[in-house]
């Protein structure tokens, strides 16, 4: 029998009205409500319109999902171009979070060369504080920018309360990995039309059982959204030749 623990999913994308972080905002709502974990979405809190910032925006809404649910004890965060493979499996049964000496759960990135990919990442309440170091640190800081503090500083300082996990099942890269056996799908280094394309389908696969979650805009108008779309990556494609 799986331990249940005190879980909070943390998640967001800025600015809001993105399709792809807007299906998966659908989908964690209802995951989230399925196995009762609390759910921080946030689309609101600005951070300027550059690149690195909007990666280290994950440090600030972990922040603030501790301020409105303090009593979680692990605090997930999920980019919003994950989909949920498994919705009636519980987070538990995929990670061992029983260790009281570790604190951060984060995942390589296997078979390519960064050794963590924090687009899915487990943090302690007690080590939320990391957070603000990573942030601190986030001025002229490269690609991959918040991976790279988490990456460089977090675990060399904190190596001992640190697990870096293979990711083929809670950080399934899409494409890469066997999804079969996946909670979390990642579709991560593809352009934002791809991205679209793949989470509208294969989403409105995994819900077909719950019709009350296919009633917005994107599943009601399922072919105009993916025919659109995948127009758009067509002549994306026929641009990026032109100027070769």
């Amino acid at each position: 029998m799986i331990q249940r623990r005190k879980i909070c999913i943390v998640s967001g994308h800025y600015p809001d009205g993105v399709m792809f972080a807007e299906l998966t905002r659908n989908v964690l709502k209802e995951y989230a409500a399925m196995h009762q974990y609390d759910l921080y979405y946030d689309a609101e809190t600005p951070v300027p319109m550059i690149v690195s910032e909007l990666h280290f925006r994950r440090c600030l809404l972990l922040k603030k999902a501790r301020e409105v649910f303090p009593d979680a004890e692990w605090y997930i965060w999920l980019d919003t171009d994950i989909y949920i493979q498994a919705m009636d499996k519980h987070i538990e049964e995929f990670i061992d979070l029983s260790d009281p000496s570790i604190l951060y759960h984060v995942f390589n990135e296997k078979p390519y060369h960064f050794p963590v990919n924090t687009g899915v990442k487990l943090v302690h309440r007690n080590a939320i504080h990391w957070e603000d170091e990573i942030y601190a640190q986030r001025e002229n800081c490269p690609f991959p920018y918040e991976q790279k503090i988490v990456i460089d500083y977090i675990l060399p300082k904190y190596r001992d309360k640190v697990i870096v996990h293979d990711p083929e099942t809670m950080n399934c890269l899409y494409g890469t990995h066997d999804h079969n056996a996946a909670l979390f799908v990642h579709v991560c280094g593809r352009s934002e039309v791809n991205r679209n394309l793949i989470i509208l389908r294969n989403t409105r696969k995994l819900l077909k059982n719950k019709p009350e979650l296919l009633q917005n805009q994107y599943y009601q108008n399922f072919l105009s959204y993916y025919t659109k779309n995948f127009l758009l990556k067509i002549v994306q494609a026929a641009q990026r030749l032109v100027k070769r």
